[in-house]
């Protein structure tokens, strides 16, 4: 697969429109109440489809040997270059990352944008001089688990 884009965008939103399996996901026992403001951050991958799109508890860095994530539904293009409020009282975003990404490894093949189990993929942010190389599983239908992720050309 060619190079395509990517974004990340921090996102700040009502927590009482988030299903509190979701928060719990993201945040474990500290899943914030309904009436509470939630942080999380959007992965966005430029696919065919459109953006894949998985909410994070953290910003991906090396900080973070493994996080929890939720796929989100397919997200326009638009947001790759999109900051501000967003539709409906759903909150704002920022972007605090984008560059370019490759799909390094996915099982089963060819499954981008159906049910994968795992896909391996490099994001290379425009602003950074090392790649970062993330591995995303999947545990259920929308939870997913980063298993690991490193900056390439150093230890995983």
């Amino acid at each position: 697969m060619d190079r395509s884009r990517f974004a990340v965008l921090k996102h700040i939103q009502p927590a009482r429109q988030i299903p509190l399996y979701r928060r719990q996901h993201l945040a474990g026992e500290d899943a914030l109440p309904a009436g509470s403001e939630d942080v999380h951050y959007d992965l966005m991958l430029d696919s065919t489809a459109g953006l894949l799109t998985w909410a994070l508890p953290h910003c991906p860095s090396t900080g973070h040997r493994s996080m929890p994530a939720i796929q989100l539904p397919i997200h326009r293009r638009a947001y790759l270059q999109y900051e501000g409020l967003v539709s409906n009282d759903r909150g704002s975003v920022k972007r605090v990352m984008s560059g370019t990404w490759k799909l390094l490894e996915m099982t089963p093949p060819n499954t981008l944008d159906g049910r994968f189990a795992q896909i391996v993929f490099q994001l290379t942010p425009d602003n950074i001089v090392l790649p970062l190389q993330l591995t995303l599983k999947r545990l259920t239908q929308d939870k997913f688990q980063i298993t690991s992720w490193h900056r390439l050309g150093s230890p995983g």
